[in-house]
């Protein structure tokens, strides 16, 4: 009898292993789902418009104009506006000059509202293919694909850019 539950025990614990692998992966994908749930309601990305360009031909000093908006109203999970604090490239090199709506976010945060088009111009761009990394004042980040944004001819970029 002695023999028979030392045959028995293994059993079990192989059994008890296999249930214990099969109860971790659960828990682990089950874990996210509430993180999910309890994000934004919907969409509250910036949508490139009509208008748009970037003019990469110029050495370092490349230009990007943007028409932007932001999400829709509603979508921003209840916030009536975006403060946007810096526009950054994802590679880290320089932009010189970076205004949204004529005004330099060198000097002062830019608030923006949900469903309303700004303007944003970003002059000295040092590299047409990062992607552009938008910076509210909350440290929140939204992303601009730059392969997005369409080309513009230099004469457009002089003319449109101001420069």
């Amino acid at each position: 009898m002695a023999s028979m539950q030392e045959t028995q025990k293994p059993t079990r614990r192989r059994v008890v292993a296999a249930g214990a692998a099969w109860a971790v992966p659960v828990i682990a994908v089950g874990a996210p789902v509430p993180a999910f749930a309890a994000s934004e309601p919907g969409p509250c990305e910036f949508s490139i418009e009509p208008g748009s360009f970037k003019c990469c031909a110029n050495g370092p000093d490349k230009t990007m104009y943007l028409v932007l908006t932001l999400g829709t109203i509603g979508s921003c999970g209840g916030a009536e506006e975006i403060c946007i604090a810096d526009v950054l490239l994802s590679n880290g090199q320089n932009i010189t000059l970076k205004t949204v709506d004529g005004v330099d976010l060198a000097t002062q945060p830019v608030c923006v509202t949900p469903g309303v088009t700004f303007v944003v111009l970003l002059q000295g761009v040092q590299s047409c293919a990062a992607d552009l990394v938008f910076v509210d004042v909350n440290g929140n980040s939204r992303i601009v694909k730059s392969g997005n944004i369409p080309g513009g001819d230099e004469t457009e970029c002089v003319t449109r850019a101001g420069g």
